[in-house]
């Protein structure tokens, strides 16, 4: 029973962990802010323990797949060991899939979520850019620039 809880308790935690980098990353999120808003976000999100807990049982299954093709195939002959390898790879590159698909779903869900929750905001011209009132004013681009111009 306590290693079950131990691994709860840290399947939580690392979740935690993967939407605090996700909101550091996406939202440029302060890592204080970031921290928080992971520590909060598998409470108030009950969906996220579900992609998480779904994505961690498939990596479980496959994670031991190319020692399982190792014990189950002979690899005698030079046939053998060159189908094992080959399988062995594919394997690995499943695992890889599925490594992407995980964070992958992870960020399209704090996508969604956090523009469902978050206020719209205005867009904003950014500091520096003046003269944009003017319908027929375009901003220069930096090949427009002579070399004596360009900001360094």
């Amino acid at each position: 029973v306590m290693p079950l809880g131990f691994a709860v308790i840290g399947g939580i935690a690392d979740c935690m962990r993967d939407y605090s980098i996700i909101g550091h990353v996406s939202r440029y999120h302060t890592v204080a802010r970031a921290f928080g808003t992971g520590l909060r976000w598998p409470f108030e999100n009950r969906r996220a323990l579900r992609i998480y807990a779904t994505w961690l049982i498939l990596a479980l299954l496959i994670t031991p797949l190319p020692l399982v093709l190792e014990n189950v195939l002979a690899g005698a002959t030079i046939s053998g060991l060159i189908l094992l390898f080959l399988l062995q790879q594919a394997a690995m590159l499943l695992r890889s899939g599925v490594t992407v698909g995980w964070l992958a779903s992870e960020v399209a869900f704090f996508e969604d979520r956090m523009a469902e929750v978050e206020p719209l905001i205005a867009m904003q011209e950014p500091a520096g850019l003046t003269g944009s009132a003017d319908p027929g004013y375009t901003h220069p681009r930096p090949s427009d620039q002579r070399p004596d111009e360009a900001v360094s």
